[in-house]
C-alpha cells in the first residue's frame, strides 16, 4: 500500500489493516524525498505492518524505529521520484501489486505515466462541498485528453458504492 508525500503530511495514515480484517498483512510505502515527513510519531512508524519509507538517493535515514525500512530511489530536478525506478525498486524486493492511496498529484503522476492498471472508487451519499479533484493529470484539460477504462464491478457496501474499473489497452 503506497502513500505519496503530500497524503502522508496531510493525513498521517495508519495504511494497516483494521476492523478485524484477518488476511495478509501489506506492505505500507511511503514516499519521503527528503526524509522530513515521517517520524517516529507517526502512525505508519509502528509496528502493526512492514513499512517501507521511500528516500531520495542523497537522503540519510531520518530517525526512525529500527524496524521501518528505508529504500533510495533516484528523484528529478523537482524532486518527484522517478516513477519506473521506483516500481523497479519495488519489483526488485518482490512487490509486484501496489495499492495507492495517494492525493490527486500523485495520482495525476502514475496516470500521466500510464502506470495505472485499475482504479477502485468509493462512493458515499454524503455532500462536502467544493473540494480537490481525484486525479490531477498534468496537461490534461480537454476531453481530448481524457483516460478511459472499462467498468468491471459495482458493488454496495453499506451506505457506500464501490466502483472498479480496468485500464483500457489500445
Amino acid at each position: 500500500m503506497l502513500v505519496g508525500s503530500g497524503a502522508a503530511r496531510a493525513d498521517d495514515p495508519h495504511l494497516a489493516v483494521r476492523h478485524g480484517i484477518r488476511g495478509k498483512v501489506p506492505i505500507r510505502l511511503i514516499l519521503d524525498a527528503r526524509g522530513t515527513i515521517i517520524t517516529p510519531d507517526s502512525r505508519v512508524a509502528d509496528q502493526s505492518a512492514p513499512t517501507i519509507v521511500v528516500l531520495a538517493p542523497d537522503t540519510h535515514r531520518p530517525a526512525l524505529p529500527s524496524h521501518v525500512e528505508t529504500l533510495h530511489v533516484e528523484v528529478d530536478a523537482a524532486g518527484r521520484f522517478d516513477l519506473v525506478a521506483l516500481l523497479s525498486a519495488l519489483r526488485a524486493r518482490g512487490i509486484g501489486k501496489l495499492l495507492v492511496e495517494g492525493g490527486p498529484t500523485f495520482a495525476g503522476a502514475l496516470m500521466a505515466a500510464g502506470l495505472i492498471d485499475e482504479i477502485v472508487g468509493y462512493v458515499r451519499p454524503a455532500v462536502l462541498g467544493a473540494g480537490r479533484t481525484l486525479i490531477d493529470i498534468p496537461g490534461a484539460s480537454n476531453i481530448g485528453d481524457l483516460r478511459v477504462f472499462r467498468l468491471e464491478s459495482v458493488e454496495v457496501l453499506g451506505e457506500d458504492v464501490r466502483i472498479t474499473a480496468r485500464a483500457k489497452r489500445r
